[in-house]
């Protein structure tokens, strides 16, 4: 259930993105990280019941990557990837205290549509506009992140 949250959560961050432009939104793309716990069906399917109710969204698809996680051990340094929150240990030490690098968070990547506006000289024209992973990200618990740019 805690997965309708979440997609409650992309589609409002989603027209926040789009903003104030006319036309309909084709495609949203997110990075869901596979700490997460998150599964793609009922993200999928909650998206496509949720989109109803949003003229703009009416025809997208949303597309879902699963990222997967890399930590690093605090004990000896170590980095490897991880695929289930089970994983999230040193295999070289045997030690819990990991720091999690990437693949804790949902992040819109992408948000496409068509603006086609009558009477706009950006008629027609493809909109597209590309977020990093942390101004755009919506929390594991569906909330917005602070925005922070990357360095």
């Amino acid at each position: 259930m805690h997965e309708l949250a979440v997609t409650q959560a992309i589609v409002k961050k989603t027209l926040n993105i789009w903003g104030e432009r006319e036309g309909h939104i084709d495609a949203v793309s997110v990075e869901v990280g596979a700490l997460t716990t998150y599964k793609k069906a009922p993200i999928l399917l909650y998206y496509n019941i949720l989109k109803k109710k949003h003229r703009l969204l009416v025809k997208s698809r949303l597309h879902i990557k699963v990222i997967p996680a890399e930590i690093i051990c605090l004990k000896c340094g170590a980095k490897k990837k991880a695929n289930d929150p089970f994983e999230a240990f040193c295999k070289n030490c045997e030690t819990s205290k990991v720091d999690i690098l990437k693949g804790k968070d949902i992040v819109i990547t992408e948000v496409k549509g068509d603006v086609g506006c009558a009477g706009h000289a950006d008629a027609g024209q493809k909109a597209k506009r590309k977020r990093n992973n942390t101004a755009a990200g919506v929390s594991k618990q569906g909330k917005r992140r602070n925005s922070r740019k990357n360095k």
